[in-house]
């Protein structure tokens, strides 16, 4: 995929989150915490992130100093980052991520199911399609 454009922060609003996210450099635990994360505000340089309270017991000052410092990196200038544990009414980077390799599979599944050589063997063998044993031939990518 393309690169992504950079997202300046005074551009920056909570629908950007998942492309910000993306762009940030986290690995590990702290890059999962900022998955299940939404942005919820955006005053200044200070960010206000919901994260979602079934992950919250994971969260620590670490973590939250991690994120802090990739944004930093990101933006090139300090951020004041708030974390905030919740009830998540939105989609996350990691539940997109989930929601797209499924949709990715789905449609490797149809695919193969409606291929004409596939449907002739189907009909001249009365065959039966396992849907779970078809996988896509190139990984996902996002």
């Amino acid at each position: 995929p393309p690169p992504a454009e950079r997202i300046a922060l005074a551009d920056l609003k909570p629908g950007h989150w998942v492309a910000l996210f993306r762009q940030l450099d986290m690995t590990g635990v702290t890059r999962s915490m900022a998955g299940n994360s939404l942005l919820v505000e955006v005053t200044g340089n200070q960010l206000r992130l919901m994260l979602d309270e079934t992950q919250a017991t994971l969260f620590n000052d670490e973590h939250r100093k991690r994120i802090e410092a990739a944004m930093m990196a990101y933006f090139e200038v300090r951020i004041e980052l708030q974390m905030l544990a919740g009830a998540i009414n939105g989609e996350t980077p990691v539940a997109m991520r989930k929601r797209l390799e499924q949709e990715y599979r789905e449609s490797a599944r149809r695919k193969f199911s409606h291929d004409p050589m596939v449907q002739e063997l189907v009909r001249q063998f009365a065959a039966e399609i396992q849907p779970e044993s078809v996988v896509p031939l190139e990984p996902f990518q996002w």
